[in-house]
């Protein structure tokens, strides 16, 4: 016969500590009928997020259930008894009120068909579920057009300075969260700022592993806006723009929209001043993660940048896209192009005057300078579940930069008596060709073990560089000092590279506070630098310059192995291991001509 259930929720919201725990008892109702029958009868506490048994007491003689005690959760409180259906009571505790004594329990006769599910519970502002601390946001009252970071500020425990940074129970909140994903990037404000208080049906906060090994903190907080269904789409964005509206002027664009699990980021600049790029907390709040120009390099604990400052007036161009989406449970794809253009004039006259002992002379020099650089720079990340352990990334990245120079340098040497003696003119164009590409194949593994993890990485990459120079140099003699001259040359420069990177790690833990890690690695790489330098002999550019040409090809291959003891307590983390590498290197100065 089916079985039916009647429910009881007893719902008490408050904030945990995890040292507490509950006392669980309660008595069977008999009379004459039911004595014999309810002897047999079992209380047992059950998890609620994978129903584990985690205690349990039975009925003794005089009808009373032993006490047991259990740690502080949301439990499903079952009464069996093999006479009597079950009762099962929904049982969400609170610090408070830690002792529940069930009364006078009937359970249901089996030759009964229940025709509902009888739910008896109230609605509270904050609760726990599980080890995650609930806020229902309809319960808060926010003034209308209010942002979520106003809702914030009414939670209880909840702290948000004029920053925009978030504390929970004096602890600061690392990552916001959307329906469990980032929302355009790292920064938290992104999503409290733009975000309206309306559009979220619940806030959870919860912790979880800290994925950062270089923090000492184990955990870190998260929170988590759950947004209601008619609101999981919408716009935002960011127009400005400057100008003296005579020279110079400077404006750009960042839109982005999402719908569901789908994000799309739109940006556009352009200006004639020192302006070539995004800020830092552009960067952050619209989440154009690559589009940063610095990069840190943890050998020496320092950022630098690629970009090169130069006198002269600059002209910078740039856009892209950055588009990112959920593919079914287990898929998540983010990509994103950008296209960049820096145009830079200068020029400068400088008048040296020079005082010998027999005479004086002045040198008159004028440069002008025209650099047109162009780039465009792709990246895909592809993160797939094969199963509920098992995940996969493939990452690749494809950089190609084109530049063009054209330099003019007139020297005039001019006597004390204001004559031109002689002058020189060197006039130097150029343009280069780059392709940098590589790929991150990534596959980590974790087992039912906790902290239990084996990965392996591959990454290949490539990088080809062309530089074609053509250098004339004029020698002009006034005065009579010696035969006019030219010099004309032809440089081509190349660089090469060609490298193969793989590592494999297994960590296994030996308790909650030690674990073992064990790992290693290999790196192939090949790069060759090629440098040919051809004189004007009257006819063509066919006279190698050996002085001024060369060619280098190097290769490295290192190996290394590694083992390590990690010790974790509280927020500290401390670490004993040993590392052997070998290195093969070969170096060859290949000379011709």
């Amino acid at each position: 016969m089916l079985k039916k259930f009647t429910l009881a929720i007893i719902l008490l919201c408050a904030i945990t500590l995890p040292a507490q725990q509950l006392k669980l008892s309660g008595n069977m109702k008999q009379d004459s009928a039911t004595a014999g029958l309810v002897s047999n009868s079992v209380l047992m506490a059950l998890k609620f997020k994978d129903s584990s048994l985690v205690s349990y007491s039975r009925l003794d003689k005089k009808g009373f259930f032993k006490p047991i005690r259990v740690p502080l959760d949301t439990y499903l409180v079952v009464i069996s008894n093999p006479n009597f259906s079950d009762k099962t009571l929904f049982l969400v505790p609170s610090p408070t009120d830690t002792a529940f004594n069930f009364k006078n329990i009937v359970l249901p006769p089996k030759s009964i068909s229940l025709n509902e599910v009888e739910i008896v519970a109230h609605k509270d502002k904050m609760y726990y579920k599980g080890d995650t601390l609930m806020f229902t946001v309809d319960s808060f009252k926010v003034k209308q057009d209010a942002t979520v970071e106003d809702l914030l500020k009414k939670l209880p425990g909840v702290k948000v300075d004029a920053g925009g940074k978030i504390t929970v129970q004096g602890k600061e909140v690392s990552q916001v969260l959307v329906d469990g994903d980032e929302f355009f990037g790292t920064d938290p404000t992104v999503a409290t700022k733009n975000l309206n208080a309306a559009s979220v049906e619940n806030i959870q906060v919860y912790e979880k592993k800290n994925e950062n090994a270089e923090s000492s903190d184990e955990t870190v907080k998260v929170m988590n806006l759950q947004l209601k269904e008619e609101a999981k789409k919408g716009y935002f964005g960011k127009v400005a723009g400057a100008s003296d509206f005579q020279k110079f002027y400077e404006g750009d664009i960042l839109v982005n929209r999402f719908k569901n699990n789908r994000k799309f980021s739109l940006f556009g600049l352009a200006a004639n001043t020192p302006k070539d790029g995004f800020g830092w907390d552009e960067i952050d709040k619209y989440g154009l993660s690559n589009e940063n120009n610095y990069n840190y390099d943890p050998e020496t604990n320092s950022w630098s940048g690629w970009t090169e400052r130069k006198v002269g007036v600059p002209q910078t161009y740039k856009g892209g896209f950055y588009f990112n989406d959920k593919i079914g449970k287990k898929i998540k794809l983010n990509t994103d192009y950008s296209f960049k253009q820096n145009n830079l004039t200068s020029g400068q006259e400088v008048n040296t005057q020079y005082f010998l002992e027999d005479t004086t002379y002045t040198n008159r020099q004028t440069v002008s300078n025209n650099n047109i650089n162009q780039g465009h720079t792709f990246n895909l990340r592809w993160e797939q579940k094969l199963d509920s352990l098992t995940e996969l990334t493939i990452k690749p990245k494809i950089v190609y930069n084109t530049s063009n120079t054209n330099n003019n340098q007139i020297d005039e040497f001019i006597s004390a008596s204001d004559t031109l003696t002689r002058s020189t003119q060197i006039v130097t164009k150029g343009n280069s060709e780059t392709v940098d590409a590589n790929v991150l194949l990534r596959l980590v593994r974790n087992f039912k073990k906790k902290d239990r993890q084996f990965t392996v990485t591959y990454q290949p990459s490539y990088y080809n560089a062309v530089t074609k120079t053509n250098l004339n140099t004029d020698f002009r003699y006034f005065l009579g000092q010696a035969a006019d001259s030219s010099l004309l040359q032809k440089r081509m420069q190349e660089n090469y590279r060609m490298e193969h990177n793989a590592t494999v790690n297994y960590i296994e833990p030996l308790n909650k506070k030690f674990k073992v890690e064990v790992g290693g690695g290999f790196s192939h790489n090949e790069n060759n630098s090629n440098r040919t330098t051809l004189d004007y002999n009257g006819v063509a550019y066919d006279a190698l310059n050996t002085t001024q040409s060369n060619n280098f090809e190097n290769k490295r291959i290192t190996s290394r192995v590694g083992a390590k003891l990690i010790y974790d307590v509280k927020k500290y983390r401390f670490s004993f291991g040993t590392n052997y590498r070998n290195v093969y290197q070969e170096n060859f100065n290949v000379t011709s001509g």
